[in-house]
């Protein structure tokens, strides 16, 4: 399983890096697919569970919701109208066709088709507009690493000397020891890159990629342990099985989407 692991590590994080530095459509295309499938495997995840969350909804919304930020149509707004209409519209029709006699989800399903949705889709979108800033490629890859180090830093320290449980009811591998460990090699490596980056554009310096990884690897792990809390609840260990040695495209993606929600926010407001 480790070895398994470490190949697809291996091919997929410089094949992410050449599709970021591609730009363009390429990119749009790649990152609103990823949204896509995360947000089927949220969909999926419940409906499994015996919820009824719609499947169009869920996974057309995450997809919209990327489109706009890649074509820049400026139509957040706009666009979660329609989808909280149609939602309720179509819950209120399976409501009414469960019958009294039956046990209706729909009021579970509006609220799974709109948070799958808006999670996958507004918070994925942000690998889309972190991309788009000025000089957005080198801040995607100063984003994207601090979690990676916090990934790699979190197993090797937490692996060896973790004994004091972060919550161990949702992630019961996860220690202190090995939050700490992560925040310590986040910051060495996003430190280190930020310095890298500056020899090619003169915005991007190692004290920002401090300062980013000082949010990220401290802020981020919530969007991991948010992750296993939706699996915990229908006692799954994996999202699905899609990605070989490391479950679905949620147990990949769900740091990287705050990681990038945190990155844009530190270049847009306080670099």
């Amino acid at each position: 399983m480790l070895k398994t692991r470490l190949i697809v590590i291996i091919i997929m994080i410089p094949a992410l890096i050449w599709i970021a530095a591609l730009g363009g459509l390429p990119y749009g295309v790649f990152i609103t697919l990823v949204c896509g499938l995360a947000a089927w495997e949220f969909w999926r995840m419940f409906f499994r569970g015996g919820y009824a969350p719609s499947a169009v909804l869920t996974i057309g919304g995450a997809v919209v919701f990327c489109l706009n930020a890649y074509f820049q149509w400026n139509a957040l707004q706009e666009i979660l109208t329609v989808l909280m209409m149609l939602a309720a519209l179509l819950q209120l029709i399976k409501y009414e066709g469960d019958g009294k006699t039956g046990t209706s989800n729909a009021v579970v399903g509006f609220c799974v088709t709109l948070a799958g949705s808006l999670y996958w889709g507004i918070l994925g979108s942000y690998l889309i507009h972190l991309r788009n800033l000025p000089d957005g490629l080198w801040w995607l890859l100063l984003a994207l690493p601090a979690v990676w180090a916090s990934d790699a830093g979190g197993y090797l320290i937490g692996s060896r000397f973790g004994k004091h449980h972060m919550n161990a009811r949702i992630s019961p591998k996860k220690t202190w020891e090995g939050y700490f460990g992560g925040l310590l090699f986040s910051l060495l490596v996003t430190a280190l890159l930020g310095a890298l980056w500056h020899l090619r554009v003169e915005t991007v310096t190692w004290q920002d990629g401090l300062l980013m990884s000082a949010l990220i690897a401290v802020i981020a792990p919530v969007g991991d342990l948010t992750a296993s809390m939706f699996k915990r609840y229908f006692s799954l260990k994996d999202s699905s099985h899609l990605i070989p040695g490391h479950g679905g495209v949620i147990d990949r993606i769900d740091t990287w989407i705050w990681a990038a929600a945190i990155g844009y926010y530190f270049v847009v407001f306080i670099r």
